[in-house]
């Protein structure tokens, strides 16, 4: 489909109409958890105390067998909120990151033949610009390192 040709030319994609209210979803509530927890000095990955955010991972599986291609998969628990900050929040917990990266590298996506075996969701939980947003993604024809896990600069 349309996702696994974009994921198979660009390294990305962006897949839409999940339904998260079905699954007892609220992308508000979230948000609103998450601005609560910073109000308050916390940083917004302890968001995943509550249940919500769980009903949303679990969400994640059959998209993600669908775009893979797998009737089963692993989806990895290595989770993370940010709350996008500016001005005097700048620089807390969960506020920004510190420097361009890959989340894995190639060889630790692709199977020999070059099938995608990984992905790295990321989901908004409120509307996102290229100005309030805290995803950049660089297409992989824009890459000349995408395919290329050896290279000492890789994973930046």
């Amino acid at each position: 489909g349309r996702v696994q040709r974009q994921l198979a030319a660009s390294g990305h994609s962006h897949l839409s109409g999940l339904p998260w209210r079905d699954l007892g979803v609220s992308m508000e509530a979230i948000a609103a958890t998450m601005s609560s927890l910073c109000s308050r000095g916390f940083p917004p990955v302890f968001v995943f105390m509550y249940d919500e955010l769980w009903l949303l991972f679990e969400g994640l599986f059959e998209a993600m067998a669908s775009v893979l291609g797998e009737d089963r998969l692993t989806l990895d628990a290595s989770v993370f909120a940010w709350a996008l900050q500016s001005g005097p929040q700048k620089g807390r917990v969960g506020s920004n990151f510190g420097r361009p990266h890959r989340d894995d590298s190639y060889s630790d996506c692709h199977s020999a033949d070059g099938r995608l075996t990984v992905l790295s969701v990321w989901v908004p939980v409120v509307d996102v610009t290229t100005s309030n947003g805290c995803m950049y993604v660089v297409p992989a024809h824009r890459d000349p390192l995408f395919a290329m896990p050896q290279h000492e600069h890789h994973m930046r």
